[in-house]
């Protein structure tokens, strides 16, 4: 994502975030049908701006019914990155539930800083009735707490490789049959194209100095020319060995 505006000055976080919030709005919009609620950004403070539908979740419907079965709540909170020069994601959260709300069948959670060293920075949650799950995760009470498998945080990517709305909404039109536009296929890939180009450019950072060895047994010639003293670090150890 780009951080000038058209006149050449830095991009506000505000402004990011709105860019950010047009492009997921144009993503559903190829992808589901029906009405849509919008993404909007809304800032909180200068150093975090919520974007999200606010209270209105996507309704979805199976292909072929027009009752609704399931209901998508979607929501990133942006911040800066650490050098202020791409917009990054502090938290997201992407929850299905049933037609009339309730408890998620799942969610899929990511968080730049867990509460815990134990809880993965992403990771998703299924709420789970099967009575041998339930007590693998707590045989002490797992007959009288239904909700225990909430507690598994299963792993998914890390900080670069996380699923994104475009994987959760290509699951769903595959997996539960939603009914979705002609052409989705494009949409969702051109959105998940411009994900991982950042998240490309991002893992080279975490770790340059494997990024350059890499390109130079493929026959590129990568040297730095910088400042000796302003030389990357070989690995940002908190985002390359994170859980």
């Amino acid at each position: 994502m780009s951080w000038m505006t058209e006149g050449g000055e830095p991009a506000s976080l505000w402004e990011e975030a709105h860019s950010f919030a047009e492009r997921l709005n144009y993503l559903v919009a190829g992808v589901l049908v029906g009405d849509l609620p919008q993404f909007r950004a809304e800032e909180h403070h200068e150093r975090l701006v919520v974007v999200s539908t606010g209270t209105e979740a996507f309704r979805l419907r199976r292909s072929l019914s027009d009752a609704q079965f399931a209901l998508l709540d979607v929501s990133f909170h942006c911040v800066w990155n650490s050098s202020k020069s791409f917009l990054g994601i502090h938290k997201s959260t992407f929850k299905l539930r049933g037609p009339d709300g309730g408890h998620p069948v799942f969610h899929m959670d990511y968080l730049r800083r867990p509460h815990s060293r134990s809880v993965p920075v992403a990771h998703y949650n299924v709420s789970s009735q099967h009575p041998v799950v339930r007590e693998m995760v707590d045989p002490a009470g797992a007959a009288d707490d239904p909700e225990s498998t909430r507690k598994i945080h299963i792993p998914v990517g890390g900080h670069r490789f996380r699923p994104t709305l475009e994987d959760v909404l290509q699951m769903l039109i595959t997996d539960f049959n939603v009914e979705c536009k002609p052409g989705w296929r494009g949409s969702i890939e051109e959105g998940r194209g411009i994900f991982r180009e950042t998240q490309t450019a991002a893992a080279v950072l975490d770790h340059p100095q494997k990024a350059a060895e890499e390109l130079r047994r493929q026959g590129f010639s990568v040297e730095w020319t910088g400042p000796p003293k302003e030389q990357p670090v070989d690995i940002r150890a908190e985002s390359f060995y994170r859980y």
